[in-house]
Protein backbone atom coordinates (compact mmCIF):
# COMPACT_ATOMS: atom_id res chain seq x y z
CA UNK A 1 0.00 0.00 0.00
CA UNK A 2 1.50 3.17 -1.02
CA UNK A 3 2.33 5.46 2.02
CA UNK A 4 0.22 8.35 3.14
CA UNK A 5 3.42 10.38 3.38
CA UNK A 6 4.50 10.45 -0.63
CA UNK A 7 0.65 12.11 -1.72
CA UNK A 8 2.44 15.29 -0.39
CA UNK A 9 5.29 15.06 -2.39
CA UNK A 10 6.32 17.55 -5.15
CA UNK A 11 7.64 15.53 -8.35
CA UNK A 12 10.94 17.05 -7.63
CA UNK A 13 11.05 15.88 -4.40
CA UNK A 14 9.83 12.48 -5.24
CA UNK A 15 13.11 12.48 -7.85
CA UNK A 16 14.96 13.47 -4.86
CA UNK A 17 13.74 10.84 -3.00
CA UNK A 18 14.33 7.81 -5.47
CA UNK A 19 17.63 8.58 -5.98
CA UNK A 20 18.56 8.74 -1.77
CA UNK A 21 16.50 5.43 -2.03
CA UNK A 22 18.40 4.19 -4.76
CA UNK A 23 21.22 4.42 -2.74
CA UNK A 24 19.99 2.65 0.22
CA UNK A 25 19.03 -0.23 -2.69
CA UNK A 26 15.78 -0.41 -1.05
CA UNK A 27 13.79 -1.74 -4.16
CA UNK A 28 10.25 -2.13 -2.89
CA UNK A 29 10.22 1.20 -1.63
CA UNK A 30 11.85 2.74 -4.99
CA UNK A 31 8.77 1.30 -6.57
CA UNK A 32 6.28 2.37 -4.66
CA UNK A 33 8.26 6.12 -4.81
CA UNK A 34 8.31 4.75 -8.88
CA UNK A 35 4.75 4.24 -8.76
CA UNK A 36 3.69 7.65 -7.39
CA UNK A 37 5.69 9.87 -9.70
CA UNK A 38 4.53 8.23 -12.40
CA UNK A 39 0.20 9.16 -11.71
CA UNK A 40 1.97 12.56 -10.31
CA UNK A 41 3.63 13.66 -13.70
CA UNK A 42 0.37 11.76 -15.40
CA UNK A 43 -2.05 13.87 -13.58
CA UNK A 44 0.17 16.86 -14.23
CA UNK A 45 0.77 16.21 -18.07
CA UNK A 46 -2.64 18.42 -19.31
CA UNK A 47 -2.16 21.17 -17.26
CA UNK A 48 1.87 20.97 -17.60
CA UNK A 49 1.94 24.37 -20.03
CA UNK A 50 0.31 26.22 -17.46
CA UNK A 51 2.01 24.79 -14.46
CA UNK A 52 5.34 24.63 -16.03
CA UNK A 53 6.89 27.09 -13.14
CA UNK A 54 6.11 24.89 -10.61
CA UNK A 55 8.79 21.74 -11.74
CA UNK A 56 12.49 21.83 -12.74
CA UNK A 57 12.12 19.46 -15.63
CA UNK A 58 9.93 18.95 -18.82
CA UNK A 59 7.06 16.74 -18.03
CA UNK A 60 9.03 13.86 -20.39
CA UNK A 61 11.92 13.58 -17.80
CA UNK A 62 9.26 13.42 -15.01
CA UNK A 63 7.31 10.18 -16.72
CA UNK A 64 10.64 8.92 -18.03
CA UNK A 65 12.88 9.07 -15.35
CA UNK A 66 10.03 7.21 -13.13
CA UNK A 67 9.69 4.14 -15.53
CA UNK A 68 13.30 4.18 -15.59
CA UNK A 69 14.23 3.74 -11.83
CA UNK A 70 11.17 1.45 -11.65
CA UNK A 71 12.70 -0.89 -14.06
CA UNK A 72 16.27 -0.60 -12.11
CA UNK A 73 14.58 -1.45 -9.02
CA UNK A 74 13.01 -4.88 -10.51
CA UNK A 75 16.36 -5.21 -12.27
CA UNK A 76 17.62 -5.91 -8.74
CA UNK A 77 14.93 -7.83 -7.66
CA UNK A 78 15.60 -9.88 -10.87
CA UNK A 79 12.21 -9.44 -12.19
CA UNK A 80 13.74 -9.25 -15.54
CA UNK A 81 10.48 -9.52 -17.71
CA UNK A 82 8.88 -7.05 -15.63
CA UNK A 83 11.69 -4.69 -16.13
CA UNK A 84 11.96 -5.24 -20.17
CA UNK A 85 8.19 -3.74 -20.27
CA UNK A 86 9.50 -0.80 -18.43
CA UNK A 87 12.36 -0.83 -20.77
CA UNK A 88 10.30 -0.54 -23.47
CA UNK A 89 8.01 2.27 -22.19
CA UNK A 90 10.70 4.91 -22.31
CA UNK A 91 12.30 3.72 -25.06
CA UNK A 92 9.46 5.69 -26.94
CA UNK A 93 8.35 9.08 -25.00
CA UNK A 94 7.55 10.36 -28.61
CA UNK A 95 4.13 10.82 -27.35
CA UNK A 96 5.30 13.26 -25.22
CA UNK A 97 7.05 15.46 -27.68
CA UNK A 98 5.65 19.11 -27.80
CA UNK A 99 8.22 20.31 -30.35
CA UNK A 100 10.60 22.12 -28.01
CA UNK A 101 13.99 21.20 -27.33
CA UNK A 102 13.68 20.50 -24.28
CA UNK A 103 11.35 17.73 -24.78
CA UNK A 104 13.28 16.27 -27.73
CA UNK A 105 16.32 15.92 -25.50
CA UNK A 106 14.71 14.25 -22.72
CA UNK A 107 13.32 11.92 -25.42
CA UNK A 108 16.83 11.11 -26.77
CA UNK A 109 18.29 10.77 -23.31
CA UNK A 110 15.85 7.85 -22.01
CA UNK A 111 16.14 6.11 -25.56
CA UNK A 112 19.86 5.61 -24.99
CA UNK A 113 18.86 4.53 -21.48
CA UNK A 114 16.87 2.12 -22.45
CA UNK A 115 19.28 0.46 -25.15
CA UNK A 116 21.50 0.32 -22.26
CA UNK A 117 19.36 -1.29 -19.82
CA UNK A 118 17.32 -3.55 -22.44
CA UNK A 119 21.69 -5.09 -23.11
CA UNK A 120 22.44 -5.09 -19.28
CA UNK A 121 18.81 -6.98 -18.83
CA UNK A 122 19.97 -9.56 -21.21
CA UNK A 123 23.43 -9.79 -19.93
CA UNK A 124 22.10 -10.43 -16.65
CA UNK A 125 19.38 -13.43 -18.02
CA UNK A 126 22.32 -15.42 -19.31
CA UNK A 127 21.70 -13.91 -23.02
CA UNK A 128 25.83 -13.87 -23.80
CA UNK A 129 25.14 -13.22 -27.32
CA UNK A 130 24.46 -9.01 -26.37
CA UNK A 131 27.67 -9.58 -24.22
CA UNK A 132 30.07 -8.69 -27.06
CA UNK A 133 27.61 -4.90 -27.86
CA UNK A 134 27.40 -4.67 -24.01
CA UNK A 135 30.98 -4.41 -23.57
CA UNK A 136 31.47 -1.94 -26.55
CA UNK A 137 28.59 0.38 -25.56
CA UNK A 138 30.42 0.44 -21.89
CA UNK A 139 34.01 1.61 -24.00
CA UNK A 140 32.01 4.36 -25.52
CA UNK A 141 30.47 5.25 -22.03
CA UNK A 142 31.07 8.15 -19.22
CA UNK A 143 32.41 6.57 -15.81
CA UNK A 144 29.36 7.21 -14.13
CA UNK A 145 27.74 4.47 -16.22
CA UNK A 146 30.53 2.58 -16.85
CA UNK A 147 30.63 1.13 -13.13
CA UNK A 148 27.08 0.09 -13.12
CA UNK A 149 28.08 -2.03 -16.33
CA UNK A 150 31.31 -3.70 -15.52
CA UNK A 151 29.04 -4.84 -12.23
CA UNK A 152 26.16 -5.78 -14.26
CA UNK A 153 28.59 -8.22 -16.34
CA UNK A 154 30.29 -9.47 -13.04
CA UNK A 155 27.15 -10.70 -11.97
CA UNK A 156 26.08 -12.59 -14.91
CA UNK A 157 29.79 -14.11 -14.70
CA UNK A 158 29.06 -15.16 -11.17
CA UNK A 159 25.66 -16.85 -11.98
CA UNK A 160 26.31 -18.47 -15.42
CA UNK A 161 30.15 -19.35 -14.60
CA UNK A 162 31.94 -17.23 -17.40
CA UNK A 163 35.44 -16.30 -17.55
CA UNK A 164 35.90 -12.13 -17.39
CA UNK A 165 39.61 -11.79 -16.50
CA UNK A 166 40.33 -10.47 -19.91
CA UNK A 167 37.97 -7.90 -19.79
CA UNK A 168 38.75 -6.66 -16.42
CA UNK A 169 41.88 -6.34 -17.54
CA UNK A 170 41.53 -4.10 -20.13
CA UNK A 171 39.35 -1.87 -18.37
CA UNK A 172 41.84 -1.23 -15.70
CA UNK A 173 43.02 1.92 -16.26
CA UNK A 174 39.24 2.99 -16.55
CA UNK A 175 39.00 1.58 -13.37
CA UNK A 176 41.69 3.26 -11.73
CA UNK A 177 40.07 6.55 -13.19
CA UNK A 178 36.49 5.55 -11.26
CA UNK A 179 37.81 5.27 -8.27
CA UNK A 180 39.27 8.67 -8.25
CA UNK A 181 36.16 9.88 -9.58
CA UNK A 182 34.11 8.56 -7.29
CA UNK A 183 36.43 9.80 -4.24
CA UNK A 184 35.99 12.82 -5.27
CA UNK A 185 31.75 12.91 -5.67
CA UNK A 186 32.00 11.41 -2.15
CA UNK A 187 29.75 8.83 -3.77
CA UNK A 188 29.91 4.72 -3.03
CA UNK A 189 29.07 2.95 -6.60
CA UNK A 190 32.49 1.91 -6.98
CA UNK A 191 32.89 -0.35 -3.54
CA UNK A 192 30.00 -2.11 -5.10
CA UNK A 193 32.29 -2.74 -7.98
CA UNK A 194 34.83 -3.70 -6.15
CA UNK A 195 33.34 -5.97 -4.00
CA UNK A 196 32.07 -8.02 -6.81
CA UNK A 197 35.25 -7.73 -8.24
CA UNK A 198 36.92 -9.91 -5.32
CA UNK A 199 34.08 -12.18 -5.29
CA UNK A 200 34.93 -13.15 -8.73
CA UNK A 201 38.66 -13.46 -8.40
CA UNK A 202 38.21 -15.77 -5.11
CA UNK A 203 35.50 -17.40 -6.88
CA UNK A 204 38.35 -18.51 -9.79
CA UNK A 205 41.13 -19.11 -7.13
CA UNK A 206 43.18 -15.87 -7.76
CA UNK A 207 43.16 -15.21 -3.75
CA UNK A 208 46.14 -12.41 -4.04
CA UNK A 209 44.72 -10.77 -6.67
CA UNK A 210 41.62 -10.74 -5.16
CA UNK A 211 42.87 -9.76 -1.76
CA UNK A 212 44.50 -6.53 -2.72
CA UNK A 213 41.22 -5.93 -3.98
CA UNK A 214 39.56 -6.29 -0.76
CA UNK A 215 42.47 -4.40 0.84
CA UNK A 216 42.10 -1.68 -1.58
CA UNK A 217 38.06 -1.99 -1.01
CA UNK A 218 38.77 -1.28 2.60
CA UNK A 219 40.80 1.73 1.94
CA UNK A 220 37.97 3.38 -0.14
CA UNK A 221 35.02 2.55 2.03
CA UNK A 222 37.10 4.49 4.73
CA UNK A 223 37.74 7.51 2.90
CA UNK A 224 33.97 7.48 1.50
CA UNK A 225 32.46 6.94 4.99
CA UNK A 226 30.60 3.78 3.76
CA UNK A 227 30.06 1.64 6.62
CA UNK A 228 28.46 -0.84 5.28
CA UNK A 229 31.14 -1.70 2.54
CA UNK A 230 34.04 -1.46 4.99
CA UNK A 231 31.81 -4.43 7.03
CA UNK A 232 31.45 -6.75 4.02
CA UNK A 233 35.49 -5.95 3.09
CA UNK A 234 36.12 -6.70 6.73
CA UNK A 235 34.54 -9.92 6.99
CA UNK A 236 35.45 -11.15 3.90
CA UNK A 237 39.28 -10.29 4.59
CA UNK A 238 38.59 -12.21 7.51
CA UNK A 239 37.33 -15.21 5.50
CA UNK A 240 40.50 -15.16 3.46
CA UNK A 241 43.21 -14.47 5.94
CA UNK A 242 45.05 -17.56 5.59
CA UNK A 243 45.69 -16.75 1.90
CA UNK A 244 47.25 -13.58 2.45
CA UNK A 245 50.88 -13.35 1.94
CA UNK A 246 52.94 -11.19 4.12
CA UNK A 247 52.95 -8.29 2.70
CA UNK A 248 48.61 -8.06 2.44
CA UNK A 249 48.56 -9.13 6.39
CA UNK A 250 51.03 -5.91 6.95
CA UNK A 251 49.07 -3.70 4.91
CA UNK A 252 45.84 -5.33 6.71
CA UNK A 253 47.03 -4.33 10.33
CA UNK A 254 48.09 -1.17 9.23
CA UNK A 255 44.99 -0.05 7.67
CA UNK A 256 43.22 -1.23 10.77
CA UNK A 257 45.96 0.24 13.15
CA UNK A 258 45.92 3.55 11.06
CA UNK A 259 41.64 3.56 12.17
CA UNK A 260 41.92 3.02 15.64
CA UNK A 261 44.00 5.95 16.15
CA UNK A 262 41.82 8.37 14.64
CA UNK A 263 38.85 6.65 16.09
CA UNK A 264 40.83 7.15 19.39
CA UNK A 265 42.12 10.53 18.58
CA UNK A 266 39.61 12.26 20.72
CA UNK A 267 39.50 9.82 23.57
CA UNK A 268 40.92 11.06 26.79
CA UNK A 269 43.43 9.54 28.22
CA UNK A 270 44.15 6.50 25.96
CA UNK A 271 46.78 5.99 23.50
CA UNK A 272 47.80 2.62 21.28
CA UNK A 273 51.61 1.64 21.04
CA UNK A 274 52.21 -1.55 18.94
CA UNK A 275 48.47 -2.63 19.15
CA UNK A 276 47.99 -1.88 22.66
CA UNK A 277 45.70 -0.02 24.07
CA UNK A 278 47.68 2.30 27.26
CA UNK A 279 46.61 4.93 29.78
CA UNK A 280 48.15 8.34 29.29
Amino acid sequence: MESSYLNDLKMDSLVDLLKATYALEDWDKMIEIADKLYHSAQESEENFRIKRSHYERHIVYYIGYSQLMKGIALQNKEQYSQSKELIERYNDLSWLDDGSKEASEEIAFFSMFARANMLAVNVLEGNLEYLDQYIQFLRESRIDELMPGLLNIINSSLRYDFEIDDLLDSFRHEIERAIEYYKHKRALYITKVLYKMSIYYLARNKNHVAIDIILQGLELSDILNDTRAFIKFTVIFESTRKKCNEDQQTRYYQIIDQLLKEELSNEENVFIRDGSFLPC
